[in-house]
């Protein structure tokens, strides 16, 4: 109760953790929730510039080298958006041109639902040099490079 001391805040809390299976603090999880809650605002604001400046760099990049992509803007996470319905390919075929040509292995939109069919999900929360390598392999993508890739179905 010391943690969180309004009774209904309380029980919104309880409710989430059951409702995502976790259950009883333990004393490290409490001094670790305690210690978060009160110094973690340099972190966070750190954490948040970082993330920001690779969206920032990523797209400046995309925009540079990647004539056939457009990202949608960020609605608030690490996570960013790439349209790539300029290339033409079905999802199949997307899937394969981003594995076996780039080398990456994005979250496919289409997986969100159907209004993600030519999108793709990457996650901008790791190291920069990571993103530099995403971008190097997807400037090897270009309508060329996609011409005889196999077919779905």
């Amino acid at each position: 109760n010391f943690l969180i001391p309004d009774p209904t805040l309380r029980q919104r809390f309880l409710s989430r953790l059951d409702a995502h299976g976790l259950d009883v603090f333990n004393a490290l999880s409490v001094q670790a929730a305690t210690t978060a809650w009160n110094e973690s605002r340099q972190w966070l604001d750190s954490l948040l510039d970082y993330l920001a400046e690779n969206r920032r760099w990523f797209v400046e990049q995309a925009t540079e080298h990647l004539p056939w992509a457009r990202i949608v803007p960020a609605q608030g996470t690490y996570l960013l958006w790439m349209d790539c319905k300029k290339l033409g390919l079905d999802d199949e075929q997307l899937k394969w041109v981003m594995a076996d040509v780039a080398g990456i292995a994005p979250s496919m939109g289409s997986g969100f639902g159907p209004a993600g069919s030519g999108f793709i999900r990457l996650n901008l929360g790791c190291p920069r040099t990571y993103l530099e390598m995403a971008i190097d392999g997807l400037k090897r993508i270009s309508v060329k490079t996609i011409k005889g890739i196999p077919t779905g179905g």
